[in-house]
């Protein structure tokens, strides 16, 4: 797909998911980012907000927290789910404008650490990142 198309629908697909993201934490990455001018999939980085609410053990330990509601609905309504789930780490979506969606959702210490990989080229991350 031309980047300028791609860009577009990156852009939408962000808008859409950005009120349902922590201090508005979303970013697109990959090759649209990199200004290539074919694009093979749309890269999207974000930190979904979670309920405040946090549900603690028997010993006190945390065990689990929730989405805030209305970003598993956003994600879901995206295309047909490839891989992963709105409460993991990783989605890869095929959206019916006939491009794949990757969407990365990592934890909140390693959001720039993770934007910067799906950023840069391949090279850069095993070389620079990875080092």
């Amino acid at each position: 797909m031309l980047h300028a198309a791609a860009a577009i629908i990156a852009i939408d697909t962000c808008a859409l998911l950005l009120p349902y993201c922590e201090r508005e934490r979303i970013n697109i990455a990959g090759s649209i980012r990199r200004k290539k001018p074919e694009v093979k999939d749309i890269e999207i980085i974000c930190l979904p907000q979670y309920d405040r609410h946090v549900e603690t053990d028997l010993f006190g330990s945390s065990v689990s927290t929730r989405l805030a509601p209305g970003f598993a609905d956003a994600v879901l309504i995206l295309g047909k789910v490839l891989k992963g789930q709105p409460t993991g780490r990783y989605m890869q979506i095929a959206l019916p404008q006939g491009i794949n969606l990757d969407l990365f959702m990592p934890q909140p210490s390693d959001y720039y650490r993770q934007y910067a990989i799906r950023t840069g080229s391949a090279e850069y991350a095993a070389r620079v990142i990875a080092a």
